[in-house]
Parts: C-alpha cells; sequence; structure tokens
C-alpha cells in the first residue's frame, strides 16, 4: 500500500460510514463502501466507489454482498437501499446481482455537473432496495 492509499484509508476509516476495501493478497486499497443509517425503520443505504482498474473483476459485487449480508444476520437491519444514475448500467447490474429489486426512477433528483453556462445539469437516478426478508429467501432457495 503506497504512502497516499493508506492515508486515504485513513481518514475514510475515521467516518464510521465508509468501509475501505482491500485486496488480501497485496493490502492494495481498491475501492470503498458506504453504509450509513437511515434513521427511519431499521433502514441504511449502501453505496459503492472502485478504482477503474478494478472494475469488471466482481470485487464490488463481492463487497456489496458481503455488507448486504452482516447488516442481516449480525445488525439485525430490516432494509437496505442504494441509487445509481440510471446512465450507469453497471451499477445497476450490481445492484439487481447483489439481489436488490427497483423500487423507482428519481427524475432529475441531482446535479453533480454544472454546463458550461454553470448552470446545474440534474441527473435521474434509480431506487433500489432489498429487504431483510427478502435476502433470507433467496439464501433458502440456493
Amino acid at each position: 500500500m503506497n504512502r497516499r492509499e493508506f492515508f486515504r484509508g485513513k481518514r475514510l476509516s475515521e467516518d464510521e460510514r465508509f468501509f475501505a476495501v482491500i485486496l488480501t493478497e497485496n493490502n492494495k486499497l481498491i475501492g470503498k463502501l458506504f453504509f450509513e443509517d437511515k434513521d427511519f425503520f431499521d433502514a441504511y443505504e449502501i453505496g459503492y466507489t472502485f478504482n477503474k482498474t478494478y472494475w469488471g473483476r466482481g470485487y464490488a459485487l463481492e463487497a456489496v454482498c458481503g455488507m448486504i449480508r452482516f447488516a442481516f444476520e449480525k445488525m439485525n437491519v430490516r432494509r437496505i437501499i442504494a441509487e445509481a444514475d440510471i446512465k450507469n448500467t453497471r451499477s445497476i447490474r450490481l445492484l439487481e446481482r447483489a439481489g436488490m429489486r427497483k423500487e423507482g426512477v428519481f427524475i432529475q433528483s441531482a446535479a453533480f455537473r454544472k454546463n458550461d453556462l454553470g448552470e446545474p445539469i440534474f441527473e435521474d437516478f434509480a431506487s433500489y432496495a432489498i429487504l431483510k426478508s427478502e435476502f433470507n429467501n433467496k439464501e433458502s432457495a440456493v
């Protein structure tokens, strides 16, 4: 792990909503999970960001599924939600492969960029969720 990765991981570790994803074979920081209590009815939100070099290798799916399993089995979480930009088909596919179902689409719900005039560019986001009862049913079907 290089110096920059170490300090980035340390900073993230000080915020209990973030979890570093590190390859065990070489201690390399390859991504992070976001997991936050939404303060309503035992619901949490999950999110993730991974180094582009590691996309498509299954690491994000493994990390997300691991967090979902841990939350339901050890934390007694009732519901986990996630959002993805509708243009981000890889992220949507990951959420679906993790067992989450689409609940709807929020039209023009967030703006992270601006156009040449400095005006916000609003994006559409799909909302996904999984309940503990759904997770348990999927697990027993395997």
